[in-house]
Formats: structure tokens, C-alpha cells, sequence
């Protein structure tokens, strides 16, 4: 069985399960935003799931004062929770062209207030090897992926990719 967020209470881990990768950052900088968020990782943690934690709201943001501020209050608030896995800094950042100084800072002020988790992105529009070499060797030594191609192919996306999209998904 599988359960949405409103029932993972009852429904646990379970067939293989027990990471979740909720689209959260977007919505919770508030207080009443936070409270939501430590209730979700609550019932996550209770159920047998770890998180995910999504960041990807700040990854078009600008670096600044305030967007580094709002970026700390995150991870602080949940840094030390038992459910938290890893950062998920950024979803295909090649494909939306976002430079890479651009998540180098953010990272660093991840792993400036929390050294013990891991961050991590995905990649997708074959800019991954380029990418990361233009990265720190400390970001591009946490966790990062790329599409599978035989994933590709089941939903049909294959014949949508471009040569160099599947040489790097390949490599």
C-alpha cells in the first residue's frame, strides 16, 4: 500500500521504502511553516522513514544577506532532527542554468552549519561532468546523480534526449 502525506502516520515504511523526498523548502519560512515541517519529519521519523530535505527553493535565489539568513534559519531548524538524510540543494541545475558559484556559496553555508549531513542534486541536461568539474571538490564529493537512462526509456523520454544528454547520463 502505498500512503500520501496526509496518512503516513498508519501507513509506515515498508516494500523497500523508507526515504521520503517531500517538495518542502518553497513554503515553510514561517513560523506556523517550520512547526508543519517538524510535525512531517515527526511522522516520518515514527513511521520508519528517513528525509530527503528538499533546499531547491533557494537555488535560483540570489546570494544575499536575506536569502542567507532565511537558508540558516532552515537548516538550523532542522539540522539535529533524527529523520533528516541529506540537503537536496538543487534539481537539475544544468538544465535551468544556474552557475555554478551560485550553490557553491549556498553549500558552504550548509555544510558551515551542519557538517554531518550530506547535500546532494540531481542533474539532467548533460551538463553534469562539466558541471561538477567546474565545482569545489568538497560539493562534488557529496551526493550527486544524474538520470538513468533505462528510467528514461520506460516513460518514453528517451527519444526526447539529445546525444550529448545521453553520453553524460551513460558516463
Amino acid at each position: 500500500e502505498q500512503g500520501t502525506d496526509g496518512d503516513l502516520g498508519t501507513v509506515g515504511a515498508g516494500g523497500g521504502r523508507n526515504l521520503a523526498c517531500p517538495y518542502v523548502s518553497a513554503y515553510n519560512r514561517s513560523a506556523a511553516g517550520f512547526e508543519a515541517v517538524r510535525e512531517y519529519l515527526d511522522r516520518v521519523w515514527a513511521t520508519g522513514f528517513v528525509v530527503h530535505y528538499q533546499l531547491i527553493a533557494y537555488e535560483n535565489e540570489p546570494n544575499n544577506a536575506t536569502n542567507d539568513a532565511l537558508l540558516a534559519a532552515e537548516i538550523d531548524a532542522f539540522k539535529d532532527h533524527p529523520a533528516l538524510f541529506a540537503w537536496y540543494i538543487a534539481d537539475e541545475p544544468d538544465g535551468q542554468g544556474i552557475d555554478a558559484s551560485e550553490l557553491e556559496h549556498k553549500y558552504a553555508l550548509i555544510k558551515a552549519r551542519d557538517p554531518f549531513h550530506p547535500v546532494s542534486m540531481v542533474f539532467c541536461a548533460g551538463g553534469a561532468a562539466d558541471y561538477l568539474s567546474a565545482l569545489s571538490p568538497s560539493l562534488s564529493r557529496d551526493i550527486s546523480a544524474t538520470l538513468y537512462l533505462p528510467v528514461l526509456q520506460k516513460v518514453g523520454l528517451f527519444e526526447t534526449c539529445t546525444e550529448d544528454m545521453l553520453r553524460a547520463i551513460v558516463e
